[in-house]
């Protein structure tokens, strides 16, 4: 599917088990856990800066939290950073909880809300929500993105 939304772009996907896909040089798959901040650091440092990052992973709260915390760094000038499947972020099976509830996926988006309106450690220039799905953007500079 990206392949075709995206024909120009070079496209990483993760996932924690082997795919094999058609070869293509501007498409590649790693194997990597969305919960392993070592396997997401080198991520970031080796594959960034990135132009659009989507999270749709394990859907888990502390992985969503620990990736956003990750490669948020790695998103280069104007890019964007997506987070999809939020309904999880209410389900205790997820590391969810009731609107409000501390440590969750959601606590995450309604602090970057916090940023853009206020000061914080991270700073988007914009917050997006939709039902099930929240656009982050970073703001615009200089610089070179993939």
């Amino acid at each position: 599917m990206w392949r075709s939304f995206f024909p120009y772009a070079e496209i990483i996907g993760v996932d924690l088990y082997e795919k094999r896909l058609p070869a293509e040089d501007r498409i590649s798959m790693l194997v990597g856990d969305q919960g392993d901040r070592n396997f997401l650091e080198r991520l970031g440092a080796e594959r960034g800066p990135f132009g659009l990052v989507i999270d749709d992973g394990s859907h888990r709260g502390d992985h969503i939290n620990l990736t956003f915390e990750t490669l948020w760094p790695h998103v280069g000038p104007g890019g964007l950073y997506v987070i999809e499947d939020l309904v999880t972020a209410y389900e205790p099976d997820y590391g969810g909880g009731p609107p409000g509830a501390t440590g969750t996926s959601m606590s995450l988006i309604k602090a970057l809300v916090d940023g853009v309106q206020h000061q914080s450690d991270v700073k988007p220039c914009a917050v997006h929500v939709y039902p099930n799905i929240v656009f982050i953007e970073m703001p615009p500079g200089k610089g070179e993105v993939r």
